[in-house]
């Protein structure tokens, strides 16, 4: 039989699991583009493709990019990149589509 602290245990990993799949709580839980939206407004020259935006970013952050969305913000678009530091410490980083600078 399983024990209630354990099935509380189990349930609470669940829901963290559903919240950080959805970005609920999420510092950045801006309007995210689909991969054709963004297609679209890279084609039409609006946000720099994130082949550039990694070019332009090389180096700055101190580790590997391991996510990348590009999003619908007040200001514009931006990309919100997940980073991964050697040291282990994951970052969120919030880059403007169109010039490729930090925010």
């Amino acid at each position: 039989m399983i024990s209630l602290r354990r099935l509380i245990i189990v349930s609470l990993i669940g829901l963290l699991a559903i919240l950080g799949d959805s970005g609920v709580g999420h510092a950045y839980a801006f309007d995210c583009l689909s991969h054709r939206e963004a297609r679209k407004l890279i084609s039409a020259g609006k946000v720099l493709p994130l082949s550039r935006i990694k070019r332009a970013t090389r180096g700055q952050f101190g580790g590997k990019i391991v996510k990348a969305e590009l999003c619908d913000r007040d200001q514009g678009h931006v990309y919100i990149l997940t980073v991964l530091a050697r040291s282990g410490k994951v970052s969120r980083i919030s880059v403007d589509a169109k010039t490729g600078r930090r925010r």
